[in-house]
């Protein structure tokens, strides 16, 4: 999976439900039905509006915000597309850099 999906529907009586998904691919209808599609492979905000309005493409902030309540989602996703760290500890007191 690599993209986090998030689709907002009006109910008859006024209320929004929220509702995600994560996804290997995008499809056409997801530019269509979804308010906010965050690429993880690439740590960008591929679409964020609210209400036929636009929200600030700000990767941080979006990703930061969802995170409180989808947790399990966006760690599964980072740990998938975050690249290894460039710094091993081979002991405590030995640090070495990968090339």
């Amino acid at each position: 999976m690599r993209y986090f999906l998030v689709s907002y529907l009006r109910k008859s009586n006024g209320q929004m439900d929220e509702q995600v998904a994560v996804a290997k691919n995008l499809k056409r209808s997801d530019y269509q039905t979804t308010s906010v599609i965050l690429d993880f492979k690439l740590q960008s905000v591929v679409q964020a509006n609210m209400q036929a309005t636009a929200i600030p493409k700000e990767w941080e902030h979006i990703r930061d915000f969802y995170y409180k309540y989808y947790k399990n989602y966006i760690d599964g996703l980072e740990k998938r597309w975050t690249p290894p760290s460039t710094v091993t500890v081979t002991s405590p007191d030995t640090v070495q850099e990968l090339s």
